[in-house]
């Protein structure tokens, strides 16, 4: 059982599905959506194996790994009005905001970080909608005047339509971590490594 969030999911399983088909046909793995203290308990009560993310408050007992790093990018509709000439830090914070907030809080670091880009510039932002999945964001700026902020993965992941637009931000912004945590309990358990691995 591993702990993901849906995006972790579209990004992430592909490759290991693939993998496991090939070297280990008989694996079947189930993937759950938890609140971080939710997932916790069942990790350390061996209900949950593995988690996957970006988490800021696991507790003692636990071990983590880094996987890779995540950037964010903006995605937007790609005839936006606003722009057309590209994405200045001007446009970026006078732009209407569709902000992705999943419930494990892997982007509140991020969240906050944009927070104190706009009090800097006497700015407030305007949070239109506030997206708790991962799942129709591409549909939801495509169809609206909204940017959104993602992790770079998720954008290439969205790209397939023709309606959407990528920019790097316009401004300079912390990386954050993927990472794999695991249980104590597991950490020698020799199942257990060969699927960290």
């Amino acid at each position: 059982k591993i702990y993901i969030s849906d995006v972790g999911q579209l990004i992430l399983m592909p490759n290991l599905m693939k993998t496991l088909m090939e070297v280990a046909p008989k694996v079947s793995i189930s993937l759950v959506n938890l609140s971080p203290r939710v997932a916790q308990t069942m990790m350390s009560e061996g209900e949950v194996d593995l988690a996957i993310g970006t988490f800021d408050r696991f507790q003692a007992g636990f071990h983590q790994q880094r996987l890779f790093s995540k950037s964010y990018v903006v995605l937007a509709r790609k005839d936006h009005g606003l722009l057309k000439k590209g994405l200045t830090l001007n446009n970026f914070l006078m732009a209407r905001h569709a902000v992705y907030l999943p419930p494990a809080a892997s982007h509140d670091s991020f969240d906050l970080f944009l927070d104190e880009l706009f009090k800097q510039h006497n700015k407030r932002r305007k949070v239109v909608v506030e997206l708790a999945h991962g799942l129709g964001i591409a549909e939801i700026v495509a169809a609206s005047d909204l940017i959104a902020c993602v992790p770079k993965r998720l954008a290439e992941s969205l790209m397939s339509t023709d309606s959407l637009a990528l920019f790097p931000l316009p401004f300079e912004a912390p990386s954050a971590d993927v990472c794999q945590f695991w249980h104590d309990r597991v950490h020698s358990e020799p199942g257990h490594r060969w699927l960290r691995n």
